[in-house]
């Protein structure tokens, strides 16, 4: 398109931060890339509620660099309250950046916040905004659910996969992607949580299903 392009990275971890800043060498030294890496030193720790109002995309991604860190809390619920904030504006945009906030928080904070919400406004109900959001909260539910029913920790793990499978499935049908009968059959077959959850991340931008698996 006739545009300068930069080879971004974004990471939470330092470690993957320090080893995407390494030029890239693409031919012979005559053709290096030189990555720009935004990694956890490079996004603040904090933010005033002012600053998250006026910049949700900013606190999104101060919640996903810094939300599992030890005294994040305030953080966290600083960003359950913005995000209830950002979906009253009722734009899709504003709804998807919601569910962004929300999924970034900390898990045991988000279920807290969730309850209080609930208690006091019935807010804490549709937790998450978009569709797509919703589908990945039911798989979420349907894991746990699934996972304490089988009692042990091998069920646990099947359930949670059977719960993310699922939301999967309704995130690529919502998004209109088809799937052949192997690769349904691979989601299905699939046991592993953490593969299962980068499929579905990918399923969040992908185009085509081949994109999930490669």
């Amino acid at each position: 398109m006739g545009c300068p392009t930069t080879l971004l990275v974004v990471t939470p971890s330092d470690s993957v931060a320090r080893w995407a800043a390494k030029p890239i060498d693409l031919g012979r030294g005559r053709t290096i890339i030189e990555p720009l890496v935004i990694g956890p030193r490079q996004i603040p720790t904090t933010i005033t509620f002012e600053e998250a109002r006026a910049r949700p995309d900013w606190l999104a991604l101060i919640v996903m660099m810094h939300g599992n860190e030890s005294g994040s809390e305030d953080l966290n619920r600083m960003a359950m309250l913005v995000a209830r904030e950002v979906v009253a504006r009722q734009d899709e945009m504003s709804i998807v950046l919601a569910d962004l906030i929300v999924d970034s928080v900390r898990e045991d904070v988000r279920e807290m916040v969730q309850a209080e919400m609930d208690a006091e406004t019935g807010w804490g109900k549709t937790l998450w905004f978009s569709e797509i959001g919703k589908a990945v909260a039911d798989g979420w539910a349907d894991g746990r659910r699934i996972g304490m029913k089988k009692g042990l920790a091998a069920g646990r793990t099947v359930g949670r996969a059977e719960g993310i499978a699922r939301a999967l499935l309704t995130v690529l049908e919502s998004r209109g992607i088809g799937l052949s009968k192997r690769q349904r059959s691979k989601i299905k077959r699939c046991q592993s949580p953490e593969t299962l959850e980068e499929w579905l991340r990918r399923a969040l931008t992908a185009n085509r299903a081949q994109e999930l698996f490669a």
